[in-house]
């Protein structure tokens, strides 16, 4: 065994771990031993997978460290805050804010290393183990114990129409929309793997259906963006019949189980009952609008270095309180805008600086990277929701890994002959 497949051998199983620590340690905090400490451990323990998995991944760490540890710096003394309210908190806003980094630039240091065909049949258990539970869930009572959340239990469940909204395996209904996040860029890498058109279609159907029953609008609205993505690609470079035969098939397929099976007509008017809401309540404007008017009209009173890491992360305020300084602002929700409270624009800019940084090695055409960059650093949460360090992170791996692979095959076919 040479000493790249030893260490391909290692990074094999710790993805495993970390892929299956993140998948259902939720489910043991909330239908195990909800609501003790030892579930605010695994909770404790899923922000520190980013720094186990950097730590621990075979490989080199060289070209990067630089930019890694200089970003630090400038992490510990924007968490060394004096409007900060504790140690703690500064402390977790390190680690959260490092924490996609870490993983992202590990990849693009150690590509080759990442054994992506291994895993497959682990990330098809996994989908189908959500796939299946989420089906149970939504059809049980919302107030059903297997609906319960790892720490507020059956009372405080979010529905859709009359419907909980699903979170398999997840303590909540982030961590499962992380995780469908996931599953859209590894269906959109397996069409560039040259998986089987029909398979591909029967996973993309079963995953619009997943965000539908989460209740999750903008879910939904980017798997449909990364389906249409995935299926225009697979129809464009086909020089066979069978990629439209499979559409054509599970487009008729999907039409007559809508048209027949009341349980999916339910699921959709729940969902669609959001969709109006949505409308009703002006919230659209917020969520999309709204969230770049939040950092280029910042209403706070520290926008330069901010109030403090860590000091709008979740946790950290349950545990230690809220800065006086952070209350001052007011509500806040969105990433962008609570990256600007903790560490002002300089983060703002650093943190977007160096996403674009990283996603400048990734091989996927240009208008993709555009796509994806954009929305992560608007209309995502890669800090403060520990699941989205996990599944952005290696999703983004594993579909950078395809287009290379393609890329490579596609060179040995055109190699002319010696």
């Amino acid at each position: 065994m040479t000493r790249d497949e030893k260490q391909q051998y290692q990074l094999y199983w710790l993805i495993v771990f970390c892929l299956f620590y993140t998948v259902f340690n939720g489910s043991v905090r909330k239908w195990i031993i909800p609501g003790t400490a030892l579930s605010n451990y695994l909770l404790a323990g899923q922000v520190f997978i980013p720094w186990l998995y950097y730590f621990l991944a075979p490989g080199t760490k060289k070209q990067f460290l630089p930019l890694l540890l200089g970003f630090s710096g400038i992490l510990l003394l924007l968490a060394a805050n004096p409007l900060n309210l504790s140690f703690f908190h500064g402390f977790f806003g390190i680690i959260l804010h490092l924490g996609f980094f870490l993983i992202g630039f590990h990849y693009v240091e150690n590509s080759r290393l990442y054994p992506w065909r291994r895993l497959q049949w682990v990330l098809v258990l996994i989908f189908a183990i959500e796939i299946v539970l989420s089906i149970f869930q939504y059809s049980a009572p919302r107030t059903h114990e297997i609906n319960r959340y790892a720490a507020e239990g059956i009372r405080h469940v979010a529905y859709v129409g009359e419907a909980a909204r699903v979170t398999g395996t997840f303590s909540y209904v982030s961590g499962y929309n992380a995780w469908l996040f996931f599953v859209s860029l590894w269906i959109w890498g397996m069409v560039l793997r040259q998986a089987s058109s029909l398979w591909i279609f029967v996973l993309l159907g079963f995953t619009l259906f997943a965000n539908i029953i989460s209740g999750s609008r903008a879910s939904l609205a980017v798997a449909l963006v990364f389906t249409t993505f995935t299926i225009g690609y697979m129809l464009r470079i086909s020089n066979s019949i069978k990629p439209y035969l499979a559409f054509l098939i599970i487009t008729i397929a999907g039409i007559w189980i809508f048209k027949t099976d009341a349980f999916v007509q339910d699921a959709w008017k729940n969902f669609y009952s959001r969709i109006e809401d949505g409308f009703t309540n002006k919230e659209y404007d917020r969520r999309t609008i709204g969230v770049i008017g939040e950092v280029i009209d910042f209403r706070g009173n520290y926008p330069l270095f901010g109030t403090g890491l860590g000091g709008t992360y979740q946790g950290a305020r349950l545990v230690w309180g809220e800065s006086h300084f952070v209350q001052e602002y007011g509500g806040y929700e969105e990433e962008p805008e609570r990256i600007v409270i903790e560490g002002g624009f300089l983060l703002f800019f650093l943190r977007t600086g160096i996403m674009l940084y990283l996603f400048s090695f990734f091989r996927m055409p240009f208008f993709y990277k555009a796509f994806i960059a954009f929305y992560i650093i608007f209309f995502t949460h890669i800090v403060f929701n520990i699941y989205n360090i996990i599944f952005y992170a290696l999703g983004l791996a594993f579909l950078d890994w395809c287009y290379h692979q393609r890329e490579f095959s596609n060179r040995q076919i055109t190699r002319p002959a010696s």
